[in-house]
């Protein structure tokens, strides 16, 4: 991943952020260009917590990893928009499989946006500029997002 700039004065610090991201040297990397646009995020280290995290807490976006243990990422977006009735978040996905087919599987698990690994710091920024704050005020979920049995 690119190291970010010095010339990097995006404030995105209005942004609720849930990165889902199971490789440990991945997930600081991302934490470390997040911070730099002034976000802290929550982590989830697989499908299951992110879950458990959307019940408790709005989330304006989810960077989502594809493949995670427990639950994968597909899974997890999939409960998320069939679960929450409201504040649904946007959710990008991140992944090392850039394939055609694999961008078509992230949408139709409901996923509105595609970053592929190794992650750009530009293409990162331009997709977070594009999500809509829903409130600086976290507001309850109205439904219940429910893992399978």
């Amino acid at each position: 991943m690119p190291r970010p700039t010095a010339e990097l004065k995006v404030d995105l610090g209005h942004l609720r952020v849930l990165l889902a991201e199971d490789h440990q040297i991945n997930r600081l990397l991302v934490i470390k260009v997040l911070n730099r646009l002034n976000i802290e995020p929550d982590v989830a280290v697989d499908g299951r917590q992110v879950l458990d995290l959307v019940q408790d807490r709005h989330y304006d976006v989810i960077l989502m990893d594809i493949q995670m243990p427990e639950m994968d990422g597909l899974t997890a977006t999939r409960h998320i928009r069939a679960g929450l009735a409201l504040n649904q978040p946007h959710i990008i996905a991140l992944t090392a499989n850039a394939f055609a087919e694999d961008r078509a599987n992230c949408f139709a698990a409901g996923m509105n946006d595609f970053i592929s690994k190794p992650l750009s710091i530009e293409r990162l920024v331009q997709a977070l500029e594009k999500v809509p704050a829903a409130s600086s005020v976290a507001q309850p979920n109205a439904a219940r997002v429910l893992p399978p049995a």
